[in-house]
């Protein structure tokens, strides 16, 4: 091998060298805050699959943690929100996730249901087929030509033309994979957050449990859960 290609292949196997270690500390990183995360509410009833609904979760929300600590109303869901520490916060973050889950799925990830045609009379633009609510957040095909004007596009994974080869519950759906559902909650709240101010609205709000007086809200039960986490009593 001449010279120039033995050093271009040494160039080569440090940047891959580098990449790699990098990614091992981002992973390190994470793993250890998932570590220092108590146990969150769903690891309680669904057991070691549910601390791989934590990690994404924490993973979500540390990335877009500067949108969640600008929510006006962060002392509904723990009075002393402003005291708590970076990791406290983002260990009630995740918590709500739980419980938001909880109320919209029962924490089961390939709950699916079809919504009314008086709340939604156009079908989903992606599908073609009528508006449904996917996963442990209960999200829609529909969501991402929704939101992408805001996230941009491909914004959220969910692929329906993978997905449509599928069985309605199948649980290699990329809408019902927990960790693809979760960031792209994730996301939609952070985006309301920034335009609205608030995790809880009396109108606009994305879950109906989160919203105020309304119907299906359970805001106060929510509440009552993150209010649980360590600091917050």
């Amino acid at each position: 091998m001449n010279k120039p290609l033995i050093v271009l292949a040494l160039i080569v196997l440090v940047i891959g060298c580098e990449t790699l270690v990098h990614r091992s500390a981002t992973t390190d990183i994470l793993d250890n805050k998932v570590q220092s995360v108590p146990p969150i509410s769903w690891e309680q009833k669904r057991g070691p699959i549910a601390k791989e609904w934590t990690k994404a979760t924490v993973e979500g929300v540390t990335a877009l943690f500067a949108s969640f600590d600008k929510a006006e109303d962060s002392v509904l869901f723990c009075p002393k929100y402003k005291t708590l520490t970076k990791e406290q916060k983002i260990t009630l973050w995740t918590e709500m996730f739980s419980a938001i889950a909880f109320f919209e799925s029962s924490w089961d990830p390939i709950n699916r249901m079809e919504e009314s045609q008086t709340s939604f009379p156009d079908p989903d633009p992606v599908t073609g087929n009528p508006v449904t609510s996917e996963g442990l957040l209960q999200m829609s095909y529909q969501d991402t030509v929704n939101y992408a004007h805001w996230l941009g596009k491909g914004w959220c994974g969910f692929d329906w033309q993978k997905d449509r080869l599928r069985g309605a519950n199948d649980p290699l759906k990329t809408i019902l994979d927990a960790k693809i559902n979760l960031a792209c909650g994730i996301k939609v709240m952070a985006n309301q957050i920034e335009r609205k101010g608030s995790v809880i609205l009396s109108s606009g709000v994305y879950w109906s449990v989160l919203k105020r007086g309304g119907t299906y809200s359970r805001v106060e039960q929510i509440t009552a859960m993150t209010k649980k986490v360590q600091g917050c009593q």
